[in-house]
């Protein structure tokens, strides 16, 4: 039946079609003003960092201290390198002097007026073993196991021990001010020692912690504790003879550990052997982990300067741009009740696979609140998901392919099962043929026409460690971990076979779009003319850190999903990809879809997250854009390429979240296929249609109708299939 407006709303689309409406909100986020890299140096083994002016001065393991410049903070550049005799594991710089805390090697002292051209002093002997240095005045402090020793530096060149004192257990770093000095004393203890008089140092308070302490930082009356297993705790040391715990979180699991801690503006940034770490510690007593940031593995220590945080790692320096770290693209998790592993999207309903096992379908119409729909469990954990018609394909654990009907989501049921000969790491479906890839087997083509009876038809037996597939009717676009991509034609699915090859070894994700096929290149993002199958040519690499493993294409943008989060890049050129931002997770990503401006993303440790979608023309990191944007008209705005073959792109607009339907029909009136339906975010938006009918054959040469009907009523345009 026919639903007729009423004159007030019918005048509303109006309005909104003359574009006379008023502002609307637009709920995205600016991605490239989240926390991100922005610069790296090699730098083996760095330990510690400290910056003066424009230099830093790192120390540096084995190869003792060395000098860099960043003045240009995306690109540190190399100046000087002293040797120490031990393992240059810290340093303070005062002046034109660095101070070295080198293990057995005890204090060593360089004048460093040329960063260029360090100059050894005198070194200080130590009884033990030299961890951590802070200096303050005329007065180095050393951290010397179970020793802080108090040294005068008044000549840098003729240094002497003047004072020290017993600690308990095992002293790893400290910080000072006014006279009192703050260590982190193992296993568990932070220690304030009165070092006024320097010849008479003494303890005058101590608080016992969980974990091991193993760094300090001050900021006023606060002392902020990095533990080694456990995160950081934060301690009122207003009256230095009676330290009181305030708050605690713990930010790493058992196996990972927190090295350093430097704290500014009520936030605290940890290193980690997981990243970068940064906590709002505004509240005291609830401290919340704002960035958990995985693309530096194994840090070791952090400092701080304008808007940049400077991290060391066994590998080098690494620069990190935190100048809104409170800005996120995060909007809530859904818990599976364990890691989501795969996940797509059709219509108002996400479906998701899980370590553990099982599908699980979301009704996502409202997508910051998913709502379990049903489920239906595996034989073992489940790994791939993909659609066809009203049935679900699911990959596990078991070696086996379960076909799962989906056409009421509240009582899912398996309703087949192909058992495979190896691990599934690969799943697409085109044409009612499920394609498998296999570690060691290749790829399997399998016929789910009838779903109740699928067989396998076909194999493409000599690929090896195929991983991320594309299929597209005839062609197979699979990645292989050895060997890159392979474009296999699979047009007779009994006998299919490769037409062309390129690129680097990979294995993860892959997407393909108008001629480009754009992948896991195997050290990042990878992009390859396809546009003649036959002839694949690699256009580009691009670095990104940690495997991608899943790619979505959204106009002039891609999602990656990877090792360290959700990476957005421009792709208005193919040939020249441009890095957008990142938003980071605490586990790795496994796959990426999109709902209207809203992404799901399935990933180790965090089960469901939902991001929001980047703002494309934004002006800054978390800008809600409310108030001054110009509402969009609900249109159909067209297809391009138009005529087109053999699959074109359908844009419209919504004025608001509505519920809508996008359909195409021949010139008959026939139902042809539906390419979207639902309820729909505000703005514009973009619909792939291959030129199939909705059985997956290849629509026939003519004139078809893309019909957009929302709200405010309806509207069509044609667009020509030639052949």
């Amino acid at each position: 039946m026919r639903r007729f407006l009423p004159l007030s709303e019918l005048l509303f689309c109006v309005a909104i079609l003359a574009g006379a409406a008023g502002a609307r909100a637009q709920d995205c986020i600016d991605y490239s003003g989240l926390v991100h890299v922005i610069g790296e140096s090699n730098c083996y083994d760095a330990q510690a960092i400290v910056i003066q002016g424009d230099i830093a001065y790192v120390a540096s393991g084995v190869v003792g201290l060395r000098t860099f410049a960043i003045t240009d903070p995306a690109s540190p550049q190399l100046l000087g390198t002293a040797d120490t005799p031990d393992w240059a594991c810290d340093v303070a710089v005062s002046g034109s002097h660095a101070y070295v805390a080198d293990r057995n090697g005890g204090l060593r002292i360089f004048d460093v007026g040329d960063p260029a051209a360090i100059v050894e002093l005198s070194p200080v002997a130590t009884p033990d073993f030299a961890s951590g240095v802070a200096v303050e005045g005329t007065y180095a402090y050393v951290a010397d196991y179970d020793v802080l020793l108090v040294v005068d530096i008044t000549d840098p060149a003729a240094a002497a021990v003047v004072g020290s004192v017993p600690l308990p257990g095992e002293s790893r770093d400290l910080t000072v001010a006014g006279g009192i000095v703050y260590v982190a004393s193992g296993p568990g203890d932070l220690q304030i020692v009165d070092a006024s008089n320097p010849a008479a140092p003494a303890i005058i308070g101590s608080l016992a912690l969980a974990g091991f302490a193993w760094d300090v930082a001050l900021a006023g009356t606060t002392a902020y504790v990095a533990a080694y297993y456990d995160g950081l705790h934060i301690i009122d040391v207003a009256n230095p003879a009676a330290p009181a715990l305030v708050g605690s979180i713990q930010t790493v699991d058992d196996w990972d550990s927190v090295e350093s801690v430097a704290v500014a503006d009520q936030l605290a940034y940890l290193a980690t052997s997981r990243g970068l770490h940064i906590i709002d510690v505004a509240d005291a007593a609830a401290p919340e982990l704002l960035v958990a940031d995985a693309s530096i593995s194994l840090a070791t220590g952090v400092t701080l300067v304008a808007t940049n945080a400077y991290l060391v790692s066994s590998a080098g320096i690494h620069v990190v741009d935190v100048t809104d770290p409170r800005a996120t693209a995060l909007v809530t998790t859904y818990d599976l009740g364990g890691w989501a592993t795969d996940i797509v999207v059709r219509d108002d309903r996400a479906y998701a696979t899980r370590v553990g096992g099982g599908l699980y379908i979301l009704d996502i119409s409202e997508p910051d609140a998913p709502a379990l729909l049903g489920s239906v469990p595996t034989a073992d954990s489940s790994y791939f998901v993909a659609l066809d018609g009203d049935f679900a394909l699911v990959c596990d654990l078991s070696f086996a392919l379960h076909v799962i009907d989906i056409w009421d989501p509240g009582h899912p049921t398996v309703v087949a099962s192909v058992p495979l000969p190896d691990i599934p790491s690969g799943l697409a479906v085109t044409n009612s043929y499920a394609c498998v890839a296999m570690s060691w087997e290749g790829v399997y083509i399998i016929d789910v026409y009838d779903p109740y009876n699928p067989s396998v038809v076909g194999a493409v037996a000599d690929l090896t460690m195929p991983g991320g597939l594309v299929a597209e009717w005839p062609l197979l676009y699979a990645t292989g971990g050895w060997t890159g991509l392979h474009i296999i034609d699979i047009g007779n699915p009994a006998n299919p076979f490769e037409i062309g090859a390129a690129g680097q070894p990979s294995g993860g994700g892959i997407a393909v779009r108008d001629g480009f096929a754009y992948l896991d290149g195997g050290s990042g993002l990878q992009v390859i003319d396809v546009s003649d199958p036959n002839s694949p040519s690699v256009v580009l690499d691009m670095p990104i850190i940690g495997a991608i493993e899943d790619i979505i294409l959204d106009g002039d943008l891609a999602y990656v999903a990877a090792g360290c989060g959700v990476t957005v890049f421009d792709i208005a050129n193919p040939a020249a990809p441009a890095f957008v931002g990142i938003q980071q997770s605490p586990g790795n990503d496994r796959a990426v879809a999109r709902r209207g401006d809203r992404l799901l993303v399935a990933g180790e440790t965090a089960g469901l997250r939902i991001l929001k979608t980047h703002c494309v023309g934004a002006t800054g990191a978390g800008d809600e854009l409310a108030g001054n944007v110009p509402a969009a008209a609900t249109a159909l705005l067209g297809a391009a390429p138009n005529p087109f073959n053999p699959q074109t792109v359908v844009r419209f607009s919504l004025d608001r979240s509505q519920p809508m339907r996008l359909a195409v029909f021949d010139a008959r009136g026939r139902l042809v296929r539906e390419l979207a339906s639902g309820r729909w975010a505000a703005g514009e938006h973009h619909v792939h249609w291959d030129g199939r009918e909705a059985d997956g054959r290849p629509a026939a040469a003519g004139i078809y109708m893309l019909r957009l009907e929302a709200e405010c009523g309806a509207q069509s345009v044609k667009a020509a299939l030639v052949k």
